[in-house]
């Protein structure tokens, strides 16, 4: 499972990224850029509960900021975004200006 949450207000990160694991661990990973670019930071949890609380007492992400987003193939990166035939999104950096 992953999710996916905007952070438009925040003064270093613009994006945050949750990739759960099929036995639970969970990543948390930080874009300072909206568009579809590797993270540039990220933490391990042990399950996604951990990770939930985190990004909400650390970046102040509510539950109903999350949005569920296509799950990788084998072989994709993690802190990417493909769409469900597995193909990679071009999301361009230029959103980083709107938002």
């Amino acid at each position: 499972m992953r999710l996916k949450a905007m952070l438009p207000d925040h003064p270093e990160y613009r994006k945050a990224m949750i990739h759960t694991e099929d036995r639970g661990s969970t990543y948390l990973f930080l874009f300072a850029s909206a568009g579809n670019v590797p993270c540039s930071a990220d933490y391990w949890f042990v399950e996604q509960a951990g990770a939930l609380e985190y990004a909400a007492e650390t970046y102040g992400i509510a539950a109903e900021q999350w949005i569920e987003i296509a799950d990788r193939q084998p072989g994709q990166q993690q802190d990417l975004e493909y769409d469900e035939r597995g193909a990679l999104l071009r999301i361009s950096c230029l959103i980083d200006r709107i938002l």
